[in-house]
């Protein structure tokens, strides 16, 4: 691809709007998972402290923070994707240079795009199964837990795209020889 296609596609509407679209999901899936976590701390705080010192534990505690961790977890996995996070075997992709690290870098993220459209597709079977069904304490239906796959798995894809064209970008840019 010359540099002039490039630049055309990299100014196309579709490009622009996907990186719009990417980066206000990037502030809200940061902004859940940043209150997920203070969340979580907050409530083990209190938890901790009525139970102790006055007796008087909240019943909901356990169940919310379960709830929380579950949608932390599911959609702090494109985040770490992001930032190159995830433990990784690294040998292999580091001994390779050029073109058979490209290749093996768009096969790495096709399989990590198939397993997380395997996780969302299961996640929104699984939540629909449970949605009928209630927690303990709160009585909020149990797909809201299945819920997180579903939306953990859609972000990743999202965050798979993103590097897919990162990566096309930055081997259409390399010198060819």
């Amino acid at each position: 691809m010359d540099i002039q296609h490039q630049n055309a596609v990299r100014s196309s509407t579709g490009y622009q709007l996907f990186n719009s679209f990417k980066k206000v999901g990037d502030h809200i899936v940061g902004g859940i998972v940043g209150g997920c976590l203070v969340s979580m701390s907050v409530i083990m705080i209190i938890q901790i402290i009525l139970r102790y010192f006055f007796q008087y534990p909240l019943f909901w505690a356990e169940e919310v923070n379960r709830l929380l961790f579950v949608w932390l977890t599911y959609l702090g996995t494109g985040l770490a994707l992001k930032r190159g996070m995830h433990m990784a075997i690294d040998i292999v992709p580091n001994m390779l240079m050029g073109l058979p690290r490209h290749v093996l870098n768009i096969l790495l993220l096709g399989l990590i795009a198939l397993f997380s459209a395997f996780t969302a597709f299961y996640g929104a079977l699984m939540a629909e199964k449970a949605w009928a069904m209630r927690t303990p304490a709160l009585q909020l239906p149990r797909g809201l837990f299945y819920l997180a796959l579903l939306f953990g798995g859609l972000w990743m894809i999202v965050e798979v795209i993103s590097q897919l064209l990162e990566e096309m970008r930055s081997n259409n840019s390399a010198p060819q020889g």
